[in-house]
């Protein structure tokens, strides 16, 4: 049977390389032999929450990065007509991260280019 300092040890080392998971299983095996483990107890707490946040960041459908991506380009286009042509230039960019081939984004960042020239 490992030691505390063992489990403490090698919890740390998970959670250092965010093995949120596995350093939570470690971290709950040392406070059930010493149920006041100050460390333990911390980061049992805060690991909860990560690994809770992690499994509800799933990645988007197509339809939600559908409706993400129209609203940046409503976005983009309110910032183009203010001549905020910077931020109109960085939300068009980031619609072309997940739609390369996005017909309005392009449109937008050359009507963009040409405005500021």
């Amino acid at each position: 049977m490992k030691t505390i300092e063992q489990l403490l040890q090698q919890a740390n080392e998970s959670y250092n390389n965010e093995n949120y998971e596995i350093a939570l299983g470690l971290y709950n095996q040392v406070l059930l032999v010493d149920t006041t483990n100050y460390v333990a107890m911390i980061r049992v707490n805060e690991l909860k929450e990560k690994v809770q946040t992690m499994k509800k960041n799933v990645t988007p459908t197509p339809e939600e990065m559908k409706v993400f991506n129209g609203t940046l380009l409503r976005l983009a286009e309110r910032s183009k007509e203010k001549q905020m042509y910077e931020k109109a230039l960085n939300l068009y960019k980031q619609i072309l991260e997940t739609d390369s081939e996005n017909k309005e984004a392009l449109d937008g960042i050359a009507e963009v280019e040409k405005a500021q020239q």
